[in-house]
């Protein structure tokens, strides 16, 4: 039986995270998208994308997702936890222009189980 939940990213928690050194950080793969029997439909021009970039507003967009593993024991607990903490790469775009690329360690996931 595998238990999984998530868990607020706490001070605590956060600078564990980013004690992991880079390596142990691998990007997060995703379940590709189902193949659909049919041609696929067209999609829309997306409207609200083109009016963002031409009235030049700040844009938050997700350039990837990474993942590390590491032991957490809470202050009363008797055993350690594995926790899985999801590292989001961002990126600020104002207009066409990129502003910068920031990490954000926000979610984490203690898991318990076999």
């Amino acid at each position: 039986m595998r238990f999984v939940f998530g868990y607020d990213a706490r001070a605590n928690l956060i600078q564990a995270a980013e004690r992991e050194g880079e390596e142990t950080y691998h990007e997060l793969v995703t379940r590709t998208e189902a193949q659909i029997a049919t041609t696929a439909r067209t999609r829309p021009a997306n409207v609200k994308d083109e009016i963002v970039r031409e009235r030049n507003y700040k844009t938050l967009r997700q350039a990837a997702q990474n993942v590390a593993e590491f032991s957490y024991r809470p202050g009363k607990c008797k055993r350690d936890y594995r926790v899985i903490a999801l590292r989001k790469n961002i990126s600020v775009e104002r207009g066409e222009n990129v502003l910068s690329a920031s990490t954000d360690t926000s979610s984490t996931s203690p898991t318990t189980g076999t």
